[in-house]
């Protein structure tokens, strides 16, 4: 039986420092941009969230497979998360791009140290009630996090 180690970007936790680098290089995360990782948000766990100084607030799900799934989480993102992204390990095919496009996702993919940005996720607001308790929530939980 051979050992075969798992790629660089075989698991998801391994992708998390490739994206991070990628959002600072590209300005997403700057002086002032409050990070949280793992966030709680609807009964599950949103993998990394960014919110600007204007309270512009974005999710990120990591996705090595399943983009199908991804897709159905980012979805639900959108009803407060002003952006919402999935990154993956692989390429997504042209019906789950299409299911993206329509939902207002992004997508997000790496290639070794690089991030390719397939397709960009508009700005759009949640419902106000909503959206103040998420802000609050990624307040609490990246004074916990701590600095990226």
């Amino acid at each position: 039986m051979t050992n075969q180690t798992p790629g660089p970007l075989d698991r998801e936790e391994l992708m998390l420092p490739v994206l991070i680098r990628w959002l600072k290089k590209m300005h997403r995360i700057s002086d002032g941009t409050l990070v949280a990782y793992e966030l709680p948000w609807l009964g599950r766990r949103v993998d990394l969230v960014t919110m600007t100084k204007r309270e512009s607030v974005t999710a990120y799900e990591l996705k090595r497979r399943h983009i199908q799934r991804a897709i159905e989480q980012a979805a639900a993102n959108r009803l407060a998360f002003d952006r919402s992204y999935i990154v993956s390990g692989s390429f997504p095919n042209p019906a789950n791009i299409r299911t993206a496009a329509e939902a207002g996702i992004g997508l997000l993919v790496l290639k070794g140290d690089e991030v390719v940005l397939v397709l960009g996720s508009p700005r759009r607001a949640g419902h106000s009630l909503v959206r103040r308790r998420l802000i609050n929530r990624v307040r609490e939980r990246s004074a916990s996090n701590g600095h990226v």
